[in-house]
């Protein structure tokens, strides 16, 4: 529809190819073992602690052809990677696991205070292997084609996360990676911009 003009397009293009999508994913939609980006103890951080996020990784792939079943989930906190989301199992054609994207989940220890502890730490946590929750899953999907991925295949990269000027509640994301096997480089350097909400 050419009568709406540069701006429209522009803001579809922002809003459907550059932004994260809630997702429920599976515990078998997960080539690797999660990596925690960041922690905060929310009696203490300040705004300065998660105004800007880098973080860089260094990610095995753990699939054995057919899913991801030997992929444990990491004990840890905070902000956390998979990758995946391949179609289900019969529905797939490839023989090897495909790299789709990236996703970041949550876990929450509500311990109290120094001066007020909790009597039993609760923990919420928005991990796949969790099951459904309100929250789910923020997935950053590629545009481009699936990567196939084997065994001990290595993922490395960073992510950059920024609050975004004009809304401060939102953040830009940036994920830079490269896929190696052994000490070959399978794809050359890519970096995806994406918007959170």
């Amino acid at each position: 529809m050419s009568c709406l003009g540069p701006e429209f397009d522009k803001e579809h293009a922002e809003y459907y190819l550059s932004s994260s999508v809630w997702c429920e994913l599976r515990p078998t939609d997960l080539l690797t073992n999660s990596t925690q980006i960041l922690t905060l103890d929310c009696n203490t951080c300040k705004l300065e602690d998660y105004k800007s996020v880098q973080y860089q990784f260094n990610l095995n792939i753990l699939n054995k052809s057919g899913g991801a079943s030997n992929v444990k989930p990491n004990p840890g906190r905070g902000g956390q990677f998979r990758v995946g989301n391949p179609p289900p199992r019969d529905k797939q054609i490839h023989s090897s696991p495909r790299l789709s994207g990236f996703a970041g989940w949550f876990e929450v220890d509500f311990i109290g205070s120094k001066q007020n502890p909790a009597p039993n730490k609760v923990t919420l946590s928005t991990a796949p292997h969790i099951g459904y929750t309100h929250w789910g899953q923020q997935c950053f999907f590629f545009l481009h084609p699936c990567i196939s991925t084997l065994d001990a295949d290595r993922l490395e990269g960073y992510v950059n996360i920024v609050r975004r000027k004009d809304y401060q509640r939102l953040m830009n994301v940036e994920i830079g990676y490269r896929l190696k096997r052994k000490d070959q480089q399978l794809t050359e350097d890519a970096v995806h911009q994406f918007h959170m909400e």
